[in-house]
């Protein structure tokens, strides 16, 4: 029997079979509804971005006609003095943002649920109220919002369940194998043939689902590889389960036996093993790091501020050595501006919490590392976080973005210490300077 045949016998099966067009039709809808919220998800953070820059840039604008016209600030804020190291870096206006990437279209992964754009001052850490904690997915689907990737990870599997689960346990109820092994000579070819045919109908149809979802969003030039690298590993997935069912199938038991142990593999994969390796992990590692940070934020202030101040000198002194050199780096304690000696304080501050954030990183890093090595036994969970990584959504970006916001923070502080301890006058190259501090 040809081959051509075979995607002949399952064209005809499909076009027949009502509860086969009803599950498609259904899968289709679900795909469409993920991608649009995808879709609608990026173009919100990327307008929200432009708007966030363009206050910004209004901000900065207004603090330059201050320092031109040799003005201290705005008249209803006395206190702002922008002809100071202090105030000028503060409407330099610094941020951190990250940039939605084009396959957020079909991945929506952890971007709901992490801060994208952020203001850094010399007071930001990468763990601020405006940098959410992490969500899963499954728990996303309860508060109504799914990406493509879900329907790919785990409905796909299940119309794959729909299409193939009469191939062998039909002609197995129907005593048909009897008559294929006298024309096959086994049932296998013939297995192996119909499943063969429905992967290439559901390949042909998600790769028109895709790129059909790239040109109507306009990320097709945008993506570049990444997008074909996307759907080479939904294919190599959408393989990875149509195998397991040939598999199955060859067990023979039957359409509804059949049907059922399809079912039961998808529980075992899909829910099953992701659900016990994240439980091990919450014992092996509880959720208490967030516990130590805020305790560090909430009592290390009143620490690191009853020291006396030789004590954060030279604390501080060690990380920036560039301060023994500065102009007030040889004053006497006593003949120091109040507002210069607090800077050294809050310069001790961001660097304690940078500590203890790279502390909490780390705590995270183990346990990531523990799920990793689940990979080889829990597939979707490691397909999941690789398309997460493709369309830069994963936990891992939003981890570099929080240590890009803890470096930025000890940038600016660094630079402001010294040109508060070198008495640096305001004007509009230095405020010029400021602005392009943070960027890259």
């Amino acid at each position: 029997m040809s081959f051509s045949n075979y995607l002949k016998w399952e064209w005809i099966s499909f076009t027949r079979s009502t509860h086969k067009i009803i599950a498609v039709f259904l899968f289709l809808i679900a795909a469409g509804f993920a991608i649009r919220n995808g879709y609608a998800l990026r173009e919100k953070q990327l307008a929200t971005l432009q708007k966030v820059e363009t206050e910004a840039k209004v901000m900065r604008e207004s603090a330059l006609e201050w320092i031109k016209n040799d003005q201290k600030g705005p008249e209803d804020r006395a206190w702002v003095n922008v002809q100071t190291p202090f105030y000028a870096m503060w409407y330099a206006n610094h941020h951190v943002n990250k940039t939605p990437s084009p396959l957020m279209v079909y991945t929506i992964g952890q971007a709901e649920q992490f801060g994208f754009y952020k203001r850094v001052n010399v007071w930001s850490t990468a763990y601020d109220s405006d940098l959410a904690a992490e969500i899963s997915n499954p728990e996303r689907i309860a508060l109504g919002a799914l990406d493509f990737t879900f329907v790919i990870l785990f409905l796909l599997p299940l119309l794959l369940i729909v299409l193939c689960f009469t191939v062998g346990g039909y002609e197995q109820d129907k005593l048909v194998f009897k008559l294929i092994r006298i024309q096959l000579g086994t049932q296998s070819p013939w297995i192996f043939g119909r499943i063969v045919s429905i992967g290439i109908f559901i390949s042909l149809l998600l790769i028109v689902v895709i790129l059909s979802a790239a040109l109507a969003t306009g990320i097709l030039n945008q993506s570049g590889s990444s997008l074909f690298l996307f759907i080479g590993v939904v294919l190599a997935y959408l393989w990875f389960w149509l195998f397991l069912i040939i598999g199955i199938i060859h067990l023979q038991l039957g359409q509804t036996s059949q049907a059922m142990a399809l079912t039961m593999v998808w529980v075992i994969f899909a829910l099953a093993i992701p659900g016990a390796v994240h439980q091990a992990a919450s014992i092996k590692y509880p959720n208490n790091l967030m516990v130590d940070f805020l305790d560090a934020k909430r009592e290390e202030p009143e620490v690191i501020y009853a020291k006396e101040f030789g004590e954060i000198w030279s604390l501080v002194a060690q990380k920036i050595p560039e301060l023994k050199s500065s102009k007030l780096g040889n004053q006497p304690d006593s003949l120091l501006n109040p507002m210069v000696k607090g800077g050294l304080y809050r310069t001790e501050m961001s660097f304690h919490m940078a500590e203890v954030s790279e502390k909490v990183e780390k705590g995270f890093d183990e346990k990531n590392a523990f799920i990793k090595k689940s990979y080889w036994f829990n597939p979707i969970l490691g397909v999941q976080n690789y398309l997460f990584k493709l369309a830069e959504t994963d936990y891992v970006s939003y981890q570099n973005y929080r240590k890009e916001i803890q470096h930025s923070n000890l940038k600016l502080c660094k630079s402001l210490i010294l040109e508060e301890w070198n008495e640096e006058k305001i004007d509009v190259e230095r405020f010029q300077k400021y602005e392009a501090l943070l960027k890259k």
